[in-house]
């Protein structure tokens, strides 16, 4: 009978803990951009969490706190920690000309530029993320606001640059 009373003390505080439980979404970075993860009941947590880092989004049980990333998100609902669209991004990792960006599937969402002189040349990256990572470069910006968003006016002077450049180096060679 004491065993008995015991098992049911422990069920009663299971059951109880369980129904104050919430179920969050967990994310790795080996969890697929189309994918929102798994669900895990999260039996000692009350709230999820969502952030990301570089390409990646990560989810799960529990509160921001220990996470110093600028997105982390807390929600305290069931299934509250949805992926966030995936967003479509430039990439270019310094090649000279405009033509050679690449269009790139992200699955942060954030794109980012920043570009950077060397010599007279002015060097040009772009991807997914945000510039968090990119702290040497000033001129870092991170948008959101849709795809493609990391294409607008300071990638402008690109194709000049590079077109003056190359006129420059003709001319060397002719003479």
């Amino acid at each position: 009978m004491k065993y008995l009373i015991v098992s049911v003390a422990i069920l009663a505080a299971f059951i109880s803990n369980a129904a104050a439980s919430i179920t969050c979404y967990s994310r790795s970075s080996s969890t697929s951009y189309t994918s929102n993860g798994t669900t895990t009941l999260c039996a000692f947590d009350s709230s999820c969490y969502t952030y990301d880092y570089g390409e990646d989004n990560f989810a799960g049980c529990g509160t921001c706190s220990g996470y110093s990333y600028t997105t982390c998100k807390a929600c305290t609902a069931s299934y509250c920690n949805t992926r966030p669209p995936v967003l479509n991004c430039y990439y270019s990792n310094g090649d000279y000309l405009h033509s050679s960006r690449r269009r790139r599937r992200c699955e942060s969402s954030y794109c980012y530029e920043y570009s950077f002189t060397y010599a007279t040349i002015d060097i040009f990256f772009a991807g997914c993320g945000e510039c968090s990572k990119l702290d040497s470069y000033s001129n870092c910006r991170a948008c959101n606001s849709g795809d493609y968003c990391n294409s607008v006016a300071s990638l402008r002077g690109w194709n000049f640059t590079a077109f003056a450049t190359a006129v420059i180096l003709a001319m060397i060679r002719l003479l």
